[in-house]
């Protein structure tokens, strides 16, 4: 009986020190939150599987393990509604509440893809070619005559 014992005090010393070991009220919204940020704080932790992951993104270092960081605020969206809220949002006021914020939400994201494609259109092209440039051999300038052809 004192192992029995012993394993439990053992097991609820781990769910008190560690956050991701969970406990039998986790849901599975809380448990696939844990997964997540483990996984994306192993990414940013180990240098090798973020030299991957940059690699295979075709994207910065520095780009890269901001977007990870971010990510590990809501990793897997909004938690569901509990029994609580649901029975609230049935209330007007709240439906209303929440349309005008999802309105707010699309007009934030309209302008800030407006303020992006604005600044992908002011900046140089990769290479250093204009929007117009296309690169030539040598010899096949335009607008410059070679000589009879």
């Amino acid at each position: 009986m004192a192992a029995r014992d012993s394993l439990q005090s053992q097991l609820e010393h781990l769910q008190t020190k560690y956050v991701g070991t969970g406990h039998a009220d986790t849901t599975k919204y809380e448990w696939a939150v844990n997964q997540h940020r483990d996984t994306l704080a192993s990414f940013v932790g180990h240098q090798h599987l973020l030299d991957y992951l940059a690699v295979a993104e075709s994207a910065p270092l520095g780009r890269l393990r901001y977007r990870l960081l971010e990510k590990m605020i809501d990793p897997c969206g909004p938690p569901p509604p509990t029994e609580d809220e649901e029975a609230d949002s049935t209330d007007s006021a709240a439906v209303a509440h929440a349309q005008a914020a999802a309105a707010a939400q699309a007009q934030a994201v309209a302008a800030a893809a407006a303020a992006a494609a604005a600044a992908a259109a002011s900046q140089p092209a990769a290479f250093g070619f204009g929007a117009g440039d296309v690169p030539r051999p040598p010899g096949q300038m335009s607008g410059v005559s070679t000589g009879p052809q």
